[in-house]
């Protein structure tokens, strides 16, 4: 069987990749409602929806919410500089997936603009809306043969995506394993099967 999409053996990103777009007033009741979807999408452990702002949105030591916040911030490039900056709010959830590996989900204001090291402004390009840009490590290594967990893991974040699908905030997929297009189980476990016996 010849699977579409299939992991590239040589992928150095075997994560799914997923872009969430909103408006500020949505921001809050959309979540609410996607947290809700997400008791019942398989995950091993689903933390608070989460609504911060100001000095909270800042990472602190010991930061019971760092997986989240650490998902929140916003990346710019400009001339081969990376700007890395925090929204100034952020509504959102952690969740623990079956292989053991946490994720973040949500939507989170930005400021309109942000300044590099060397003093050069740059608009985030956020203006009067609310996004998420971020990931989720569904694959774990477990020898040479995809564990079943890794197999739940991506069921579970499928289903969470579908659902925000549902809700018209997501915007982009990547799967490195081809499943959000395919939906082939047989594929999918070949692919996962296939990225852990490369590395």
């Amino acid at each position: 069987m010849l699977c579409p999409n299939s992991s590239n053996p040589k992928s150095k990103t075997p994560s799914v990749h997923f872009t969430l777009r909103s408006t500020p007033d949505e921001s809050a009741p959309r979540m609410y409602q996607l947290w809700r979807s997400a008791k019942d999408v398989g995950f091993a452990a689903l933390g608070p929806l989460s609504l911060l702002a100001g000095d909270d949105v800042a990472i602190i030591p010991n930061d019971p919410m760092k997986t989240l916040k650490l998902h929140a911030r916003g990346l710019l490039v400009h001339e081969e500089e990376i700007v890395s900056y925090m929204p100034t709010g952020i509504v959102g959830f952690e969740a623990l997936l079956p292989n053991g590996e946490k994720m973040a989900i949500g939507l989170c204001e930005y400021p309109d603009s942000v300044t590099s090291d060397k003093g050069i402004e740059l608009s985030t390009g956020m203006a009067g809306r609310s996004g998420w840009m971020s990931f989720a490590r569904t694959l774990k290594s477990c020898e040479c043969d995809c564990c079943q967990a890794c197999i739940d893991s991506h069921h579970a974040l499928i289903r969470l995506l579908e659902a925000a699908d549902n809700m018209d905030i997501l915007k982009h997929v990547r799967d490195p394993f081809g499943y959000w297009g395919s939906k082939d189980e047989v594929c999918l476990r070949a692919a996962m099967d296939n990225e852990l016996c490369s590395h």
